[in-house]
């Protein structure tokens, strides 16, 4: 049985994201586009929900929008980029399509962490031995910390 897609969104910056219930996918639409933007021309790269640590997410305005997945212990996250010239009508389009995307992927990545059974504090640990490693900054994981405590 296929998974069913959720959302599919043209970046305009040669990727495609498209979204499934338990995963995402980021595809080259043209590698050539993907190569002068600076991303791998690579197949397909594929992230489960459950692998993401942290999601982040800037709408398209002056500058590219961007949805930044982190996991594991990589230094750097796997970002889908998504631009459009601010007087053309694709431009309109990706504000308004990127934020529900973000926020499902972002209500499906914290379902996971609630149903993963881990508390607060294996998260927390989890958070300091990045920060030990140099993956994250002091400040990511008093952020993180405060948030997990909710002080």
């Amino acid at each position: 049985m296929e998974d069913k897609l959720i959302f599919e969104v043209d970046g305009n910056c040669g990727q495609i994201i498209k979204v499934y219930e338990d995963y995402c996918i980021f595809t080259k639409s043209n590698k050539l586009i993907a190569a002068i933007n600076g991303f791998s021309t690579k197949g397909d790269e594929k992230f489960y929900y459950k692998d993401i640590t942290a999601v982040h997410f800037k709408n398209t305005g002056f500058n590219a929008g961007y949805l930044k997945f982190e996991s594991g212990l990589a230094k750097q996250g796997t970002t889908f980029t998504f631009h459009a010239s601010s007087l053309s009508k694709r431009h309109k389009e990706l504000q308004v399509e990127m934020p529900p995307v973000y926020e499902y992927i972002q209500k499906r990545v914290e379902e996971l962490k609630s149903n993963s059974g881990s508390s607060s504090a294996d998260e927390i640990l989890k958070y300091k031995q990045l920060l030990d490693c140099g993956a994250i900054t002091q400040e990511e994981y008093d952020k993180k910390k405060q948030e997990l405590l909710d002080i």
